[in-house]
């Protein structure tokens, strides 16, 4: 069912979640690309990725977002974060919170501890979707779940898949789920296994009736956590990684039982508190809503009745699989191959009616533009340019006879006369512009933010960095139009 905009406010109000979205990473696996530009505000489509994060809790009902950012970025984010709720969307409240620089997310999630008070939904700051993020916190309730984690089918072999670029190395998650109720009960990264088998205990298998083992799902890193767990990560401050260490923990001590005399859970280490929280909460509930009143709370009813859940069955992981329908997506953002992804699957599946293309008396004459390509304001070109399935951002110079093919081009770049840029992701930006020189053939590249290329250089497969930092240049710098949108 489709819910308008205050039912959905108050669905999610009933549901009693909070939300936090992780910023703080480095952005290593995308190098170059965040050497100069926080993560999070990398542009997808013209928009930074932290847009895309905070439209999915807002269309999900969330009126508020805790947003953490790392010290290098934390200026950059918290200016985009008030442009957002000044001129997107007045009526979220953002707060930023910062830690420092190489933190991780179980630690990212620790600083928050004694602010979150409900149960909580964490969405790294790479994932793009658009799913209903209220499917699955209804799915985390009616499972009574510790835990619940979104992942995705793998694409089939016979589609056609990106190729990743030369390197990529891009790791497989093995799952383990009982395929009845989609309880999840094993879960290791390929990074993790030892040897060349995985070996099943036969206790562990004699406590999992049923269990399919796969590596055909993908953790989109959406993740819905009981509120314990924050009390429970105070205390554990050797766990640092919440995919890597966390969440296979929490899997793993599943299906255990209490000390009779300390209360502590299996292998866990802490006494797990016995719910006492209300999921339903009418409260203040707005008069023109009133009328759904009943029909949701029989549906959630239904849902809760449903549920296999047993008293002393205190750890309960669960994997929510988005079976995606057709115009849905759900990638993360985390390698320059599913970056240039997601790019290209917003430019056919999103059209923005905003959007306005350069017109065509306003260009030189022989400029051909297509109509997989958005470009933006600002742009200057000159005669006989090509471009194709492209992203350009804010002030690009294009020289003449020009061809872009496959390609994102941030802010601020400028390419000479005669040049070929094909499957490339050019970071620039308006204070640090990227300047790619006449005639050059680039191609499978990744180019950092203010690197300068000489005429005439044949660039494929490179990652492009630069070498002339000067010492009081801002690393991330405040760009305003880098941030607007």
């Amino acid at each position: 069912r489709n819910f308008n905009p205050s039912v959905l406010v108050f669905l999610r109000t009933m549901l009693n979640f909070q939300a936090v979205i992780l910023a703080g990473g480095p952005g290593d696996r995308l190098y170059p690309l965040c050497e100069r530009t926080a993560k999070a505000l990398l542009p997808v489509k013209n928009r930074p990725l932290l847009y895309y994060q905070l439209l999915l809790l807002s269309q999900a009902g969330f009126k508020s977002v805790f947003v953490v950012a790392n010290t290098s970025g934390r200026k950059s984010i918290e200016e985009y974060c008030v442009y957002y709720t000044e001129k997107i969307n007045p009526k979220m409240e953002i707060a930023v919170r910062e830690v420092v620089d190489e933190t991780d997310t179980a630690d990212a999630l620790r600083l928050l501890a004694d602010e979150i008070t409900q149960d909580f939904v964490v969405i790294g700051c790479d994932t793009v979707t658009n799913i209903q993020l209220l499917d699955v916190l209804t799915s985390h309730r009616s499972n009574e779940a510790t835990c619940t984690m979104v992942f995705k089918q793998k694409p089939k072999q016979d589609k056609k898949v990106e190729p990743a670029f030369k390197h990529e190395k891009m790791t497989t998650d093995y799952v383990g789920v009982n395929p009845l109720n989609k309880r999840a009960l094993y879960i290791e990264s390929s990074g993790d296994i030892e040897g060349p088998n995985i070996v099943f205990k036969q206790q562990f298998l004699k406590t999992r009736e049923y269990i399919a083992l796969t590596t055909s799902l993908m953790d989109t890193h959406i993740y819905v956590f009981s509120n314990w767990i924050l009390d429970f990560l105070k205390g554990k401050s050797g766990i640092t990684s919440v995919k890597t260490e966390l969440i296979p923990l929490l899997v793993h001590q599943q299906l255990r039982r209490e000390d009779p005399e300390t209360k502590m859970w299996g292998k866990l280490g802490y006494v797990i508190p016995e719910k006492t929280q209300n999921i339903l909460n009418f409260t203040n509930l707005p008069e023109k809503l009133s009328e759904f009143r009943q029909e949701f709370q029989d549906q959630l009813d239904s849902l809760m009745a449903s549920s296999s859940a047993a008293t002393t069955d205190k750890i309960r992981c669960f994997i929510f699989q988005a079976d995606l329908a057709p115009g849905e997506y759900i990638i993360r953002a985390n390698y320059p191959s599913t970056y240039n992804e997601i790019n290209r699957d917003l430019l056919k599946n999103e059209k923005d009616p905003t959007y306005q293309p350069p017109k065509q008396e306003s260009l030189p004459p022989k400029v051909a533009i297509g109509t997989d390509c958005v470009i933006g304001p600002d742009f200057t070109t000159k005669e006989g340019v090509v471009i194709k399935a492209s992203i350009l951002g804010r002030g690009c110079t294009l020289g003449q006879g020009t061809r872009i093919t496959n390609s994102v081009l941030m802010d601020g770049v400028v390419v000479g006369d005669g040049s070929t840029i094909a499957n490339c992701i050019i970071a620039s930006s308006l204070a640090h512009p990227t300047r790619i020189g006449d005639k050059c053939k680039v191609k499978d590249c990744q180019v950092e933010a203010g690197y300068e290329m000489s005429d005439g250089e044949d660039c494929r497969e490179e990652q492009l960095t630069r070498d002339d930092y000067d010492d009081d240049e801002d690393e991330f710098p405040s760009d305003p139009g880098q941030i607007e949108g």
